[in-house]
């Protein structure tokens, strides 16, 4: 269940890497999308007044807080499904278990899934975590825009257009989650089962490189 847990936490960090950027990255080309994700793991670094001014006013005019609130609801809310899928997977993709086993180690999965999955959704539910985010993403607009570009994003941000977007952000998130699980689902058993041919054929070759050191009629204690 840890590495269950551990591929659970990895996929809401990556979630809340693009939930952080979700308005920013909605109005970026594909090209520019992974340069501001990149940018969001670097250390925060004091901004200057005017500019720290500027963002406060446009999350203000994103409802920044709301967004980012409603995005971890929404992932609190899948954390269940999401890691009972996984935990499945990863189970039955498991070549060293027969079916009596993976159907065993299920039955202990999901009895320690509930545990695993409140603490999880405990994590996303400390006010905390938003404040941080925050704090530590404002230096990211404030290195990417200009005080006028910023400023224009408000604006924007408070235009129908730009209203309409930011109600339709949890939406648009939600469901690009859910596609991004069904499109990476769907390729996951093929994927298994390549690198499980490919794990059999290595131990083969070693096998036979292991019969082939050991001369004709030795016997290897």
């Amino acid at each position: 269940m840890k590495k269950f847990a551990a591929a659970s936490i990895s996929s809401i960090a990556a979630a809340l890497m693009l939930l952080a950027g979700a308005p920013a990255l909605a109005q970026s080309t594909p090209a520019a999308a992974p340069a501001v994700a990149a940018a969001a793991i670097e250390p925060a670094k004091p901004i200057e007044p005017a500019v720290a001014a500027a963002v406060k006013e446009l999350f203000v005019a994103m409802n920044y807080r709301s967004l980012m609130a409603s995005g971890m609801q929404q992932m609190s809310n899948n954390l269940p499904v999401m890691m009972r899928n996984s935990m499945e997977a990863g189970i039955n993709a498991n070549p060293q278990l027969g079916p009596q086993d993976k159907q065993v180690a299920i039955v202990k999965a999901e009895a320690r899934l509930p545990a695993v999955v409140k603490a999880l959704q405990e994590f996303l539910a400390d006010p905390k975590l938003v404040d941080e985010m925050m704090s530590e993403i404002a230096p990211l607009y404030a290195a990417n825009f200009s005080v006028a570009e910023i400023k224009q994003l408000s604006v924007f941000y408070r235009s129908p257009l730009g209203a309409k977007m930011l109600a339709l952000s949890p939406k648009l998130m939600a469901e690009g989650m859910q596609i991004g699980q069904r499109v990476v689902a769907r390729r996951m058993a093929p994927l298994m089962q390549q690198l499980q041919a490919a794990e059999q054929a290595e131990h083969a070759g070693k096998a036979g490189k292991a019969e082939q050191a050991t001369p004709a009629g030795k016997v290897e204690k």
